[in-house]
């Protein structure tokens, strides 16, 4: 590619991003692309989870008297910041940026929580936008039994079926009509979507687009 570039995999939790950014991130590498998967770090929203864990008792709860505007505005202030001082220097070393989430993800969430405020919304107008978001679609119902499976880690009270739901509707109502954004299966074997992801993003050239 002529020059280093954003993509994002995205989807709900439990649809296997943090899997697919360092898969990927891997075989861009293999293939002579210079790549770096990337987590933002949160570091005022666990503040706000410490707290939380204090007043509950439960590390894995929200308690209901810390406004959910003031959590996703917290949230959102953190990673406009980290995308602002950490993905620059990468992007300018020559370095394509795989982000685990990003602006879909985040806004989904926000709404579906009731969290999107106006300071919130001017803060995710802060983020950078991927040139190609990877959205892994999975059913509500596939990702909770995920969750719960998984080892070492608790269901949180954000990852309902209800709610993970939601925030998957919306996210493909706002792919629609996005030539940025694929739409991927998540249910299929990870090894098979990395390749996918892989062709995809070496053959479409989005910085030609």
């Amino acid at each position: 590619m002529s020059h280093p570039l954003l993509l994002s995999i995205e989807g709900i939790d439990g649809s296997g991003k943090t899997t697919q950014v360092t898969r990927l991130a891997a075989a861009l590498s293999e293939a002579g692309v210079r790549a770096e998967p990337m987590v933002v770090e949160a570091f005022g929203a666990r503040t706000v989870n410490t707290l939380s864990e204090q007043l509950t008792g439960d590390p894995y709860a929200y308690h209901p008297t810390i406004p959910v505007e003031l959590r996703e505005w917290v949230f959102a202030c953190d990673v406009a910041y980290f995308t602002k001082t950490r993905f620059p220097p990468l992007l300018d070393a020559g370095v394509t940026v795989v982000w685990d989430r990003g602006p879909l993800s985040y806004h989904a969430s926000a709404v579906v929580y009731d969290g999107l405020s106006e300071w919130v919304r001017r803060a995710q107008s802060l983020y950078p936008r991927p040139h190609r978001t990877y959205l892994l679609d999975l059913p509500a119902e596939t990702a909770v039994r995920r969750l719960t499976e998984r080892a070492g880690k608790r269901q949180r009270t954000d990852e309902s079926l209800n709610l993970l739901r939601r925030v998957r509707e919306l996210m493909l109502e706002m792919a629609e009509d996005r030539p940025d954004v694929v739409v991927l299966d998540a249910t299929r074997d990870p090894d098979e979507t990395t390749d996918q992801i892989l062709r995809h993003w070496l053959t479409s050239r989005p910085d030609t687009d």
